[in-house]
């Protein structure tokens, strides 16, 4: 396929998309907790809409961003979800990392998603802001631009903050 039909398939897949109707969804972070080992972990809760689950499943990856704030330091995670279409398989990226797994499910791979490990120390006990949305930048450009309209790709936590001690 040329590059002006690859562009052509993203406008009209794009376009299909802000065509089609959502239902309430969002993501919201639901705790923060240590994990067995010691770790601070983040639980959400994903909702994706239809349409973003048919971007999806029509090969739009999905870029999620957590943004964290402790100390006075700054930290932004960012996780990848994508759909493999030959193998029938979900794939959860870390491209800082390069950390990949592959799910045989969608439910399994928001599962996986929905428990997000944060880079503090184990007894860190100071008060920490965090928020995860979509990084809709990150989208394909025919789709960016659509979505910035489209409420079904406006996935956003808003700023949660837990005081000093509450873990």
């Amino acid at each position: 396929m040329t590059s002006g039909g690859r562009i052509g398939a993203l406008l009209f897949t794009a376009l299909a998309l802000v065509a089609c109707g959502g239902s309430a969804s969002g993501v919201r972070i639901v705790d923060l907790y240590r994990t067995a080992d010691g770790q601070l972990e983040l639980s959400l809760r994903l909702d994706l809409p239809a349409t973003m689950v048919q971007g999806l499943l029509r090969g739009v990856p999905l870029g999620f961003q957590c943004e964290m704030q402790a100390d006075g330091r700054r930290s932004t995670q960012r996780r990848e979800l994508r759909f493999l279409p030959l193998s029938r398989q979900y794939q959860l990226r870390e491209p800082a990392t390069g950390y990949s797994r592959s799910y045989d499910s969608r439910s399994a791979a928001l599962a996986a998603l929905e428990r997000w490990p944060l880079p503090l120390d184990g007894d860190h006990e100071g008060a920490v802001r965090v928020r995860v949305h979509l990084d809709r930048g990150r989208l394909p450009s025919p789709l960016a631009l659509s979505a910035v309209f489209d409420r079904d790709w406006h996935l956003d936590s808003g700023v949660v903050t837990w005081p000093a001690g509450q873990r």
